[in-house]
């Protein structure tokens, strides 16, 4: 009988240990994968930071001005470049032709040209890049390309583009805010020696 208790013992206290290491084990394990998956979201949050940042540009800045200078000039690009100077913290380069630029702005997308790219990867053939410059290299990368453009109800001076009909004219009937330009732009950023730390979004600007 003293051996037999021993035994159970012996076996209860083996059986404790092995629980105690799968439980070690599996703790260890959630807490690496717990730093794993946050470095990710940081990574994440990094990229997404840069490519909100280009968008916030392109969208208050950049799209305006290029509309405007598109409807009155033929060298938009030269025009937007000199207009935007950046710090060494910020390059902007057009990696599009003047006249598919144009095209892209102003009509829609079943009449650009043929050399206008609009397949939805912003990384191939985009219509402008920005580098970012980054407090910890590598720097940033942000590729934007309008993929499609639909025209509004008016023209840029904000004139309806068909008359009013008969209940618009009643008082009380509220008119539609006025959008000449409606595009759909995918962006993608990403670390400039790691491109496979990325994210990608798309968007629409109505102008």
């Amino acid at each position: 009988m003293i051996f037999s208790k021993k035994g159970v013992a012996l076996v209860s206290i083996l059986g404790m240990v092995a629980i105690g290491s799968i439980l070690l084990g599996l703790f260890l394990y959630f807490l690496y994968r717990g730093t794993d998956v946050s470095i990710l979201e940081k990574k994440y949050r990094t990229e997404k930071d840069a490519a909100l940042g280009a968008i916030e540009f392109m969208c208050k800045e950049l799209l305006p001005d290029s509309i405007q200078t598109a409807a009155s000039s033929s060298a938009i690009i030269n025009n937007l470049l000199t207009r935007y100077t950046f710090s060494d913290s910020v390059r902007l380069a057009f990696l599009i032709s003047d006249e598919c630029y144009r095209d892209k702005l102003l009509k829609e997308t079943s009449t650009w040209g043929g050399s206008c790219d609009r397949t939805s990867d912003p990384k191939s053939s985009p219509d402008m890049k920005f580098t970012l410059k980054s407090q910890e290299a590598p720097n940033f990368v942000v590729y934007v390309k309008i993929v499609d453009t639909t025209l509004g109800n008016t023209n840029t001076q904000a004139i309806p583009l068909e008359g009013a009909g008969v209940a618009e004219s009643q008082t009380g009937v509220l008119t539609p805010q006025h959008f000449p330009y409606l595009y759909r732009v995918e962006v993608q950023a990403e670390r400039e020696i790691h491109p496979q730390e990325r994210v990608s979004m798309e968007l629409l600007y109505a102008f």
